[in-house]
């Protein structure tokens, strides 16, 4: 069930997101795209089930994970833009996202209305989101219990077990 942002509910978002500041980032990359993606927190060894078109194999993943993919985001360190979710070369990404390896994050901001979120890491460097869509999540963070906080279609947000998809998959 997604849910309007309200001050009440905002203390709720801050309770779930206060745990990842103090946290170690690792695994900083570029997926698809300008897809973000960042590892937070302890090492967990995780096990995928053999498919017919694959064999079983083990990963790892951090206690807490960070997903940016239905916003637009930008990289900032001191006055300077490092790098952004339409910077001209996947290379300015990479190299942009990798200064947060090794770095632990100091400050989260979250702004109404729309989920935009500022991530202030023990570096000086500073990733920045802006939610420009209104029909997906904007970024979604995994925490260590198993469940998602998806911020975004729009001003909705659900806290939700790993295991249910998200609810604008289930629109017509």
């Amino acid at each position: 069930m997604q849910k309007k942002i309200e001050n009440s509910k905002m203390k709720e978002v801050q309770a779930i997101i206060q745990p990842l500041i103090g946290q170690r980032a690792w695994d900083a990359r570029i997926g698809v795209g300008s897809f973000l993606l960042i590892e937070f927190g302890k090492v967990v060894s995780k096990t995928a089930k053999a498919t017919p078109r694959r064999p079983e194999y083990t990963y790892d993943r951090g206690e807490w994970g960070l997903w940016l993919y239905g916003c637009q985001w930008r990289i900032e360190h001191k006055e300077t833009i490092l790098s952004s979710s339409v910077s001209e070369t996947r290379g300015e990404m990479e190299l942009a996202v990798s200064k947060f390896n090794s770095q632990t994050v100091e400050t989260i901001d979250i702004a109404e209305p729309f989920w935009d979120a500022v991530f202030t890491f023990s570096n000086g460097h500073i990733l920045k989101t802006f939610s420009t869509y209104m029909i997906d999540e904007h970024w979604t963070l995994r925490t260590p219990n198993g469940k998602y906080l998806a911020a975004g279609p729009g001003t909705n947000w659900e806290y939700r077990p790993g295991n249910i998809p998200p609810s604008g998959q289930n629109k017509p």
